[in-house]
């Protein structure tokens, strides 16, 4: 065998070598878990290179080699789908990329706001395709009160009694340390619906004022809940049409005692039998710890509002700014 061929198998040897020693380093590094932590991370994956995506995951500790990432994209030539997804910290840089690009871990955003009754949580939930309505409201009205808002990720197709879980877990981390007996959550989502601002403990001292002395609570979002209530009831069975209804639409005085139901506070005495909507933690701070104020009555103009301790008081206050 004459040198230069020596020379020349030496050289397509050490090629070979250094061949298989990148695949081993680069197969070592793409399968790579990132962590031993089974916790999860929701990230929201956007439109961009497939580089930039690697650099969100980073930014939220799921990937430590942006670079192993990137390559094995370019070697399967995959896109990624844009959304969010719940993603376990301990995958590798391989498992993250098939993830995105198969939308295994895929959950979507649905946002509940303070206030909203079981049926708008129904529907949102079934317009963003994670369950169907009805399923979903035959097991939430029995939580009324409890299915605290806030901004959710969940999967599509998760059960109704799974999520009712979640949200009434969610629930009880938000009132953790707290008592919070069962009128105080009624107390609470009457003053939800009553006020967004800060005077939710002067509403909440004046229902509970109202409450000791065993005067009607006269709270107008109960009359809304339940003329919304009777009306829904004859839409039994009419999916686009519940789907598609409005709540807690204006009333009239006619309202007040044309609507018949037990929680109607315009025709019963004390709280009504359950909560009219989930309220959120400042709500039901307030209604724990209801402002020691002496008012009976009051009315709101332009967000503002006007308390007084007796009827005098409140006819006077309304002729000046109500009236006027």
């Amino acid at each position: 065998m004459s040198f230069k061929i020596k020379i020349l198998l030496i050289i397509i040897l050490i090629i070979f070598l250094g061949l298989f020693s990148g695949y081993f380093y680069f197969n070592k590094q793409i399968n790579k878990a990132n962590s031993d932590s089974v916790s999860t991370v929701i990230v929201e994956v956007k439109s961009g290179t497939v580089e930039s995506v690697g650099k969100s995951l980073k930014e939220k500790g799921l990937l430590d080699s942006i670079l192993a990432f990137d390559l094995y994209s370019r070697i399967v030539q995959k896109s990624v789908y844009t959304g969010y997804y719940q993603l376990p910290k301990n995958m590798s840089p391989k498992q993250l990329f098939d993830a995105l690009s198969k939308e295994d871990y895929k959950v979507y955003k649905v946002t509940i706001y303070e206030g909203y009754r079981s049926e708008q949580i129904a529907q949102k939930l079934d317009e963003a395709g994670i369950t169907n309505y009805a399923e979903f409201l035959a097991e939430a009205k029995k939580n009324e009160g409890y299915l605290f808002p806030d901004t959710y990720f969940f999967k599509r197709g998760m059960s109704a009694q799974l999520i009712t879980k979640v949200m009434k877990d969610n629930f009880t981390k938000n009132v953790a340390g707290l008592a919070v007996p069962r009128e105080k959550i009624i107390l609470a989502s009457i003053v939800e619906r009553e006020t967004a601002g800060e005077d939710r403990a002067t509403i909440a001292g004046i229902y509970q004022n109202r409450i000791n002395i065993k005067m009607k609570l006269d709270a107008d979002p109960t009359v809304q809940y339940a003329k919304d209530t009777n009306e829904i009831k004859k839409l039994a069975g009419q999916d686009r049409e519940l789907l598609e209804f409005k709540f807690w639409k204006s009333i009239t005085s006619k309202d007040y005692y044309a609507t018949e139901s037990d929680y109607n506070t315009y025709k019963n005495t004390g709280l009504p039998p359950g909560p009219i909507c989930n309220p959120g933690l400042n709500s039901i701070k307030a209604a724990l710890n209801p402002e020691d104020n002496g008012y009976i009555f009051f009315f709101h103009v332009k967000g503002q509002i006007y308390p007084s301790k007796n009827l005098e008081e409140h006819n006077t206050l309304k002729q000046k700014y109500l009236y006027n």
